[in-house]
């Protein structure tokens, strides 16, 4: 019996720090979109890893995801703010207080937006037409890779990989129909 647990922690260690590798290079290799503004999508890896292990191991993924954007953009700021994102859902997944794609567009709207607006606007002395530009980008940004966190979490059987308890769950169709209907408003934006 210990040998099946020594497998599922090794199992679950192995993907773990997959998806902090991936997630790094979600952010390293940005997709340019204008004015030096990127889309990333390492935030995908940290939210899995937020939902699958904790906000504990989420925050430390997201410390070190995004910790090339200090290199992409030469501030720190998109880092509190992604480790914010992390700490933020993994503790309101933690105390089952919702789900991912509604707890992270939660987030942005609250606190993401208002950091951005802080970091770049006072700290940084954007304009506020930049500011607003990249506030703007970053939310739209955060919560399509919570879409697709969610989307890859109900759909590639991720927690039935890890041998997880409740691997069996099924998605509800409400849930389904909301992540279809939040994507179709996203992928156009």
């Amino acid at each position: 019996m210990s040998h099946g647990y020594g497998s599922n922690a090794l199992k679950s260690t192995g993907i773990l720090a997959m998806l902090m590798g991936l997630g790094y290079l979600g952010n390293y290799f940005s997709i340019p979109l204008f004015f030096g503004a990127d889309i990333l999508c390492g935030s995908i890896a940290v939210l899995i890893i937020v939902s699958l292990h904790g906000w504990h191991w989420g925050l430390l993924a997201s410390l070190i995801v995004s910790s090339c954007t200090y290199t992409l953009w030469r501030h720190p700021y998109a880092i509190i703010t992604f480790s914010l994102e992390a700490l933020f859902v993994g503790l309101f997944l933690h105390f089952g207080k919702g789900k991912l794609l509604i707890v992270d567009a939660i987030f942005w709207l609250f606190i993401g937006m208002p950091s951005v607006w802080l970091f770049y606007g006072v700290l940084l002395g954007l304009d506020s037409v930049a500011t607003s530009l990249i506030a703007l980008k970053q939310a739209v940004n955060g919560v399509c890779n919570a879409l697709l966190a969610s989307l890859a979490i109900n759909h590639l059987s991720l927690r039935k990989a890890l041998g997880r308890p409740d691997a069996e769950k099924s998605i509800s169709f409400n849930e389904s129909m909301y992540n279809l209907l939040v994507a179709m408003v996203l992928i156009p934006t």
